[in-house]
């Protein structure tokens, strides 16, 4: 697997070093400011980008199933995962663009969900997470607790893409059946 990147015109080819102990690339997120990616794998782990220097800088450890979906939040504190291993990964980050390191640590593990992760999202000013998966529920949490705050249950709504409105009032899921349904 091949992670490219384009800066303007040019394509930068980053090469990951052992993809077979990985278990591969299942999910991509870019950082608002374009400096980092991180990678979610199948072993459960998160690797963390430099995409100005085309290299590897941290690889974060927590999860114990495949990384589904991963997003950054918008001011670069913190990454939220979801993982087949039925938990939503809070992991707050220190990235320095200037030097052009990369470092973060998990800090919350959401439990509640009764079958894999599939989907996360962050609210704009990173003061909620949503989270969905193959079971038919939407939870609501706030970072900084480890209980849902609300539990959005839609039998038969199975959702695979999550994403907050701009001012985060809303919530607006995609799933199974190809549905869309917007939550207030």
């Amino acid at each position: 697997e091949t992670l490219c990147t384009a800066k303007d015109t040019s394509v930068k080819t980053i090469k990951p070093a052992a993809q077979e102990e990985d278990g591969g690339i299942f999910r991509l997120a870019g950082s608002s400011d374009g400096k980092f990616l991180a990678t979610g794998h199948g072993n459960g782990n998160i690797k963390l980008w430099s995409v100005e220097q085309g290299k590897e800088l941290a690889t974060l450890k927590g999860h114990d199933g495949s990384v589904w979906e991963l997003v950054f939040s918008s001011d670069g504190k913190l990454l939220v995962s979801a993982s087949g291993d039925k938990t939503v990964g809070v992991w707050k980050l220190e990235l320095d663009p200037a030097a052009g390191t990369a470092k973060g640590a998990i800090s919350k593990v959401l439990i509640g969900h009764t079958q894999s992760v599939r989907c996360v999202a962050i609210s704009q000013d990173g003061t909620r997470i949503a989270s969905g998966g193959s079971d038919p529920k939407i939870r609501l949490w706030s970072p900084d607790k480890e209980e849902a705050i609300t539990v959005i249950d839609k039998p038969g709504f199975e959702p695979t893409h999550l994403a907050f409105s701009q001012d985060g009032k809303q919530l607006i899921a995609t799933g199974s059946y190809v549905s869309l349904k917007i939550f207030d």
